[in-house]
């Protein structure tokens, strides 16, 4: 791994990522262990190796502290860095005698790191936004994720993270586990987890992923809108398989998820998230998303909901009794049934 510094961004990457680097716009800490999973075909599922990031917290004096996870052996080394530009303050790496738990404690005290922050890809007064998006696939075996800031300056690509896949089957769907999470001050995000490659069939592994990014310059309500709108164009093409027959409906839930956040109570995107939950035999988890409809404000939500109501779902989603609880509700609103 190795340093790049362009303007005012500061990178740390590996060979599997590719940083957007744009002058006066961002100050981007990327450190690259990634994992973006590529899932295989059943008969070539394994275990994956590998590892992950995982934020701990961060202090009120733009500090944030992460841990190091191995899949196999737990933490393994725990990073204090500075949400401001990404630089180090302590690395830690854990012998075998090492008790994690305390070293932890130990970190957060001296750090003074008492905040787990804000969760989720829209910051705390919704003046800026982080995304990750999943790109084109380029034949069966590979495609990309980028990460998407969007301030001020309008949405900006930080981050490419090529996701290799060397399975002849084509593939069946992709994952990520990467989660957001701001910075007490609103302005820095920190995107942490993994995505899981497959430079050899069958053999799938976890390569870790830190991203740091800052808004520099707030962004209008207007903005994050039309983001939800364009992107939500992306999530909409995922969700139907191409020419080749690929679903890539995992993914799409994955951007569906995030949009949410941006446009809370959004009935096309409850009601996208619903269909993709009952298709993939979630029936619970499509049930949720339509009581979340049941609630949301507005007429829209309204005839979006007596349209669900009235469309062909699955028998056993419709022997659920939140499913008979759902109708009556419609029912009883003066819905047509």
């Amino acid at each position: 791994m190795g340093r790049i510094v362009v303007a005012e961004s500061w990178v740390l990457v590996n060979s599997l990522f590719m940083p957007f680097c744009h002058p006066g716009t961002l100050l981007a800490a990327v450190v690259v262990t990634l994992s973006i999973g590529v899932s295989t075909p059943s008969a070539h599922a394994v275990h994956a190796t590998g590892a992950r990031y995982e934020v701990v917290g961060f202090s009120s004096d733009g500090l944030v502290l992460v841990r190091h996870v191995s899949e196999q052996f737990g933490p393994g080394r725990f990073e204090v860095l500075a949400t401001s530009d990404g630089s180090e303050v302590e690395l830690l790496e854990l012998d075998t005698n090492a008790e994690p738990g305390k070293v932890e404690a130990d970190l957060k005290t001296r750090h003074q790191i008492e905040s787990v922050g804000f969760p989720g890809p829209v910051a705390p007064d919704r003046t800026a936004a982080v995304m990750v998006l999943p790109g084109p696939l380029h034949g069966s075996r590979a495609f990309e994720y980028s990460v998407q800031l969007v301030d001020g300056h309008g949405p900006h690509d930080v981050a490419l993270i090529p996701v290799p896949h060397a399975c002849e089957q084509p593939m069946v769907a992709a994952h990520s586990r990467i989660t957001a999470r701001w910075a007490p001050d609103g302005r820095s995000a920190v995107l942490a987890g993994s995505v899981q490659v497959e430079a050899e069939c069958g053999s799938p592994r976890s390569i870790p992923v830190l991203v740091l990014v800052r808004a520099t310059e707030p962004a209008g309500e207007r903005l994050l809108m039309n983001l939800a709108s364009v992107n939500g164009a992306v999530a909409s093409q995922l969700a139907r398989p191409d020419a080749r027959g690929h679903n890539r409906s995992p993914e799409a839930l994955v951007v569906y998820q995030q949009l949410l956040a941006l446009t809370p109570d959004e009935p096309r995107l409850l009601m996208a998230i619903a269909r993709l939950h009952a298709a993939a035999g979630r029936d619970g988890r499509a049930l949720s998303a339509l009581w979340a409809l049941r609630n949301a404000p507005g007429e829209d939500a309204s005839v979006s909901l007596r349209r669900a109501i009235s469309a062909p779902w699955s028998a056993t989603l419709r022997r659920r009794a939140a499913w008979q609880a759902l109708a009556w509700a419609v029912e009883r609103d003066g819905g047509e049934l």
